[in-house]
C-alpha cells in the first residue's frame, strides 16, 4: 500500500478479533485495536509489530457511551483514511454500571 490506511478493531484483545487485526496489519494497514484490557491489547500490538506491522491501541469499553465517543473522536482526529471498522466486541444485556 502506498499510503497508510487505518483499520479499527473493536474487541480485538484475543481470538477472532486479534486474528483479524493481525491479518489487516499483515496486509499493510495501520491497525488500532480497542478493548477493555490494556495488557491484552499491548500483547496484540506487540505481536503485530514483531511481524513488521503497524498498530496501536485504545483502552475502552464500548458498552459505555463515553468510551464510544472517545474512540470515535480519537479515530476521527487521525490523519489516515479509515478503511474499515471491525466490530467484534461481545455485548450482553445492558446492566447498571457503577462508577461511570
Amino acid at each position: 500500500m502506498s499510503e497508510t490506511v487505518l483499520v479499527v478493531g473493536v474487541g480485538a484483545v484475543a481470538g477472532i478479533g486479534a486474528a483479524v487485526a493481525r491479518k489487516f496489519a499483515g496486509a499493510g494497514y495501520h491497525v488500532v485495536v480497542s478493548g477493555r484490557t490494556r495488557e491484552k491489547l499491548e500483547t496484540v500490538v506487540l505481536q503485530i509489530q514483531e511481524t513488521g506491522g503497524s498498530a496501536d491501541y485504545i483502552v475502552g469499553d464500548v458498552t459505555f457511551d463515553a468510551d464510544q465517543k472517545r474512540l470515535a473522536a480519537i479515530v476521527q482526529d487521525r490523519d489516515e483514511p479509515l478503511a474499515a471498522v471491525i466490530y467484534n466486541a461481545a455485548l450482553c444485556q445492558p446492566q447498571e454500571k457503577k462508577g461511570r
